[in-house]
């Protein structure tokens, strides 16, 4: 079970690499500031999927879907990365700006969530 065990981790392992290194997570580079991820929280809802609340964390931004913790590692600008355990796909968060350049809208894999305004 042992040598299972580890060629699985170390196929995990190589599929996450592999999945890092796709051109649209611009190669993990972008270093945002407090004033940067303070542009992103917020509450945005989802009329079937419910809502999704976005705060700033230590590292990146926190995410909370329908009960749900994320912690969303920053990539380029407007795309983050989230996996719910260290054995699942990334998944992209990806922010809609609108022509003001203010945000309005996230998409975590397939669902689009409109910013709520207080």
């Amino acid at each position: 079970y042992k040598q299972i065990a580890e060629r699985y981790r170390q196929n995990r392992t190589r599929e996450e690499q592999e999945a890092r290194a796709r051109p649209e997570w611009g190669g993990w580079r972008w270093a945002p500031t407090q004033a940067e991820l303070g542009e992103y929280p917020g509450a945005y809802r989802n009329p079937a999927y419910g809502e999704i609340r976005i705060a700033s964390g230590r590292d990146g931004l926190d995410a909370t879907i329908n009960g749900t913790a994320l912690a969303l590692a920053p990539a380029v600008r407007d795309r983050f990365g989230a996996a719910l355990t260290s054995y699942d796909n990334l998944l992209p968060v990806v922010f809609e700006r609108d022509s003001k350049g203010q945000v309005k809208a996230v998409t975590a894999g397939d669902f689009r969530f409109e910013q709520q305004r207080p």
